[in-house]
């Protein structure tokens, strides 16, 4: 009698246990469940956070690409327009020294003049 007292003990604890089994498991199941899902949104709104990133990067490197091509154009128009004031300062230059040479010859004749006149007194 103890026997199958023992026994039915036995199956009694077998089946709570079993019960409890399977109840943590179907925990176990719904909970892996949930995680599996929230991955694939976590990775959903990531994919989508970095493809924004991405599309933002693009822009602004675009952008400063005209911007950099803007600045190398007007750096070119300031070179151009010093090549330009260096080539007139050259000829103004140039002009001055012509002036100051016909100005000296001028007051040589000029002096050249009175020295004869001078002599002629």
């Amino acid at each position: 009698q103890l026997d199958a007292k023992h026994a039915e003990e036995i199956a009694q604890h077998t089946v709570k246990h079993t019960k409890e089994i399977t109840q943590q498991e179907a925990k176990h199941t719904e909970t892996l469940a949930h995680h599996k899902h929230t991955v694939a949104r976590l990775q959903t709104e990531h994919d989508a956070r970095a493809k924004a990133y991405e599309a933002t990067i693009n822009e602004n490197n675009i952008l400063h690409q005209q911007t950099i091509a803007q600045h190398e154009e007007r750096v070119k128009a300031f070179e151009e327009r010093a090549k330009e004031y260096e080539t007139q300062i050259a000829e103004g230059v140039l002009a001055q020294d012509r002036t100051r040479m016909d100005l000296q010859a001028q007051i040589k004749t000029l002096e050249d003049k009175i020295a004869h006149e001078k002599q002629q007194h």
